[in-house]
């Protein structure tokens, strides 16, 4: 049941759409937990970054560019590489959007 009372913008999901927004922070937000993951794997391992570029026979900037939470320009074959590096499985899967209450 909606809350008559509730306003359009109450919620932070709901003001960043109504900005035109939401997909940009949604994505920086997948961006980060990415690399959050990746940086949090490679001190577990004590993998350096110029010790992953060699093990992913790549360039420090690559890595670097991959741990980079405000670089969204990672490609899939950039984080394969870094999940089989790193011993890592790799999981992407597509799901259907939650619909945002009004």
């Amino acid at each position: 049941m909606k809350n008559p009372n509730a306003r359009k913008g109450s919620t932070l999901e709901s003001l960043f759409e109504e900005l035109g927004e939401l997909e940009d922070v949604r994505l920086a937000t997948r961006k980060k937990v990415i690399a959050d993951q990746l940086r949090a794997a490679m001190t577990r391992r004590k993998v350096t970054p110029a010790m992953m570029a060699r093990m992913m026979r790549t360039s420090r900037p690559v890595v670097y560019r991959m741990l980079d939470a405000d670089n969204t320009g990672l490609t899939l074959e950039t984080l394969a590489k870094a999940s089989h590096a790193l011993d890592l499985d790799l999981k992407v899967s597509l799901v259907p959007r939650r619909k945002i209450a009004a």
